[in-house]
């Protein structure tokens, strides 16, 4: 038999993977403040990545008063503020315009670069792709990852094996 870790769960706040989900999963009774105190962080920083993701207008607000792009920037924010090493994010700017969708997509990698963590991202959108250009991504079903090199182009690990 295998050896069996007792106290073995963690709650989500302390788990070092962050996700994302695409439907969002604002909790409705809470506000927008207290969605983003779900990520486990201090005050002092939800109120501080509030303003600097443009989010501190809705702080008081319940989620079912939020556009479908202010809560879907919430639940990314919510995302982003949890103390993780590798973050999931699923389709996280779809609903958002193409303005903001940009901003947010730099401000990620921002906090990707800044933070030193793993991002595993989805999307439909080439143009979002372009973002990360040194980034494996899937497509049709394919795991391809770019290779750089100073004295080549571009190639898939398809190309290279």
């Amino acid at each position: 038999g295998g050896h069996q870790q007792e106290n073995a769960w963690v709650p989500p706040h302390r788990r070092p993977i962050a996700y994302a989900f695409q439907d969002y999963r604002l909790m409705p009774h809470l506000t927008v403040y207290d969605n983003l105190a779900l990520s486990g962080a201090p005050k002092a920083d939800i109120l501080a990545a509030s303003t600097a993701y443009q989010l501190e207008s809705l702080l008081g607000r319940y989620p079912l008063r939020l556009s479908g792009g202010e809560a879907q920037r919430v639940s990314l924010l919510r995302t982003l503020l949890q103390n993780a090493k590798v973050y999931l994010l699923d389709e996280p700017v779809s609903a958002l315009d193409s303005a903001m969708r940009q901003r947010w997509l730099y401000w990620v990698r921002d906090f990707q670069h800044k933070q030193q963590v793993q991002l595993i991202y989805v999307t439909h959108h080439d143009a979002e792709r372009e973002i990360w250009p040194e980034a494996p991504w899937l497509s049709m079903d394919i795991f391809q990852q770019a290779e750089f090199s100073p004295n080549r182009h571009r190639r898939t690990v398809d190309e290279v094996s």
